[in-house]
């Protein structure tokens, strides 16, 4: 199942040549791919790692984080999808406010049958994330 979820996050992209750090979104996850627009150029190929800043507080209290390690398998412009190898949580500190970005076509990424739930329909998926 995909969920259409809208939470920040930050990633580190690595290739043979390089590696870099950078924000983002996501737009689509599922227990097997991630579909994020990212604040910088990622190719197809590189490999991943993803902190997205997960809505549910442990024991209604700890800030957690979902970690993901993904390989990098389509770009269109800012969105990514990727294909997730590993995922865990871990608890996190406070992330920093982001400023909100305009929204990204997915449809093309996704194809016609399938189409992403509004943030807000799915517990979780608010754009006003607050914890």
């Amino acid at each position: 199942m995909r969920f259409g979820m809208d939470l920040p996050l930050k990633y580190k992209a690595t290739s043979a040549e390089l590696a870099f750090f950078g924000l983002g979104r996501t737009n689509v996850l599922s227990s097997t791919e991630i579909i994020f627009t990212a604040d910088q150029p990622i190719e197809s190929g590189m490999l991943c790692e993803i902190s997205i800043a997960w809505p549910i507080l442990l024991e209604n209290r700890v800030r957690l984080q979902l970690i993901l390690e993904a390989t990098i398998v389509r770009v269109e412009g800012p969105v990514v999808a990727a294909r997730i190898s590993k995922y865990n949580y871990r608890t996190r500190g406070v992330w920093q406010p982001e400023p909100a970005q305009e929204p990204v076509e997915l449809a093309p990424l996704l194809g016609p049958p399938f189409r992403v739930a509004a943030a807000g329909h799915l517990p979780g998926a608010s754009r006003a994330f607050t914890a």
